[in-house]
């Protein structure tokens, strides 16, 4: 029956509409059940109670820490996650509420006004001089592979044609999922206009600011790109 509704489906609409209404009606049920459940009182009643310096997982998935420090927050039901979010909307927490936040692959999913907008709430909730470690596809990188190494991109990327240009795209695009790629500068660029300061790139496990947010997951590290910035101090 299920094979049959979305060949149905398909007969009307192309996957990407159906991706992008699975997606939207997916969030629409997020933000209901959070307002019905009362789930962001619920929340700041929870986030009371945790230790202090309180650390920020954005867009957990199943990396989610069982810490008294931490909060996880995504999209979906996974590891450890203590509140499901719609990213389109702000962030479901106060002014300055943590020390350090977290973020992997997660920003590349959102066209650059929407990863902007989550930058910007990354750095109204961070505590002054509070630091963001976020980690992204590094799209310089993936290219160099492509014009200097071509087959080793394939061994980092498996795709149907084996063609190199193939596993570009799967970086770049993920069937709809990723919006943008990003280099140094862009990303550089992009958290300076969200408010940050001291913006640097750093590399996986190893940070100077960011250090008591390094939560990375080893099997991105080839592929990413790691920056890690401030919220003014003043």
């Amino acid at each position: 029956m299920k094979i049959l509704t979305r060949n149905v489906l398909l007969n009307v609409f192309s996957h990407q509409t159906l991706a992008l209404l699975r997606w939207d009606i997916h969030f629409l049920w997020i933000r209901i059940i959070n307002y019905v459940l009362l789930r962001e009182r619920r929340l700041h009643k929870k986030l009371r109670d945790l230790r202090h310096p309180l650390y920020l997982n954005l867009g957990s998935g199943p990396r989610g820490l069982n810490s008294a420090n931490w909060i996880n927050v995504d999209g979906y039901k996974d590891t450890n996650v203590m509140y499901y979010m719609d990213f389109n909307r702000d962030l479901p927490f106060q002014d300055n509420s943590f020390a350090g936040v977290f973020c992997e692959h997660v920003l590349e999913h959102f066209d650059i006004e929407d990863g902007q907008r989550i930058l910007r709430e990354c750095c109204r909730v961070l505590q002054p001089g509070g630091c963001i470690r976020i980690i992204v596809p590094d799209g310089r990188k993936i290219m160099h592979e492509y014009f200097n190494n071509p087959s080793g991109l394939l061994q980092h990327r498996n795709v149907d044609t084996n063609c190199a240009m193939e596993a570009v795209n799967s970086y770049f695009r993920q069937r709809y999922e990723h919006k943008i790629a990003y280099d140094e500068e862009l990303l550089g660029h992009q958290l300076s206009k969200a408010g940050f300061e001291r913006i640097a790139s750093t590399s996986f496990g190893k940070g100077g600011a960011s250090s008591a947010v390094i939560i990375d997951n080893e099997k991105y590290a080839w592929e990413s790109l790691y920056m890690e910035a401030s919220k003014p101090s003043a």
